[in-house]
């Protein structure tokens, strides 16, 4: 993985944790899905991300 894709995962994964925790303080399970999302989608944009720049024929 590049800085690019690993700064993606690890600001996705960071700002999911602080949803994630603040959902379990308000007890909230909305708060909580959004984090897991959040989660998600920062990993599949960063593979995404990992997949064009590794395309050969790329210009």
């Amino acid at each position: 993985m590049n800085i690019l894709s690993k700064t993606i995962v690890l600001i996705g994964i960071l700002l999911a944790i602080c949803l994630f925790s603040f959902g379990i303080y308000m007890q909230d399970l909305l708060i909580l899905s959004v984090g897991l999302l959040v989660a998600l989608f920062s990993i599949v944009l960063a593979l995404e991300t990992q997949h064009i720049l590794n395309n050969p024929f790329r210009k």
